[in-house]
């Protein structure tokens, strides 16, 4: 069975960061003075070039699906871009590393998901 937006990946096991889905990466890329035409999409192509691409598989979907179900009983609804995410750090075993408190909520819930809350410098 085939999920919307399933992207297998030949370098699976050598994956070992897990990125944001580019949508919601690209609504977080911070805005600055207007750059120099290209130069910007240069810069944001580079950045996304060096990320790890993994596959949101049916298992995947499967653990989304279960992180939302359980805080949505409760009343509380993740968004879905967040829910992918942990499940992707579940299903490969990584430290999320984020700036976000819905990890932190689904974290809460699911010991399986390791977390960190990072603050960047002013």
């Amino acid at each position: 069975m085939q999920f919307p937006g399933y992207v297998p990946s030949p370098t699976l096991s050598d994956c070992t960061r897990i990125s944001k889905p580019l949508p919601q990466w690209l609504y977080s890329f911070p805005t600055s003075p207007a750059p120099e035409p290209g130069e910007e999409r240069d810069s944001l192509k580079a950045k996304l070039e060096s990320l790890d691409v993994l596959p949101i598989t049916t298992p995947v979907w499967e653990k989304a699906y279960e992180l939302g179900f359980t805080p949505r009983k409760k009343g509380v609804t993740l968004p879905t871009t967040d829910l992918i995410i942990a499940a992707l750090a579940i299903e490969h075993r990584s430290l999320l590393l984020h700036q976000d408190e819905h990890f932190e909520r689904i974290a809460s819930n699911f010991t399986d998901l390791r977390t960190k809350y990072f603050k960047t410098k002013p």
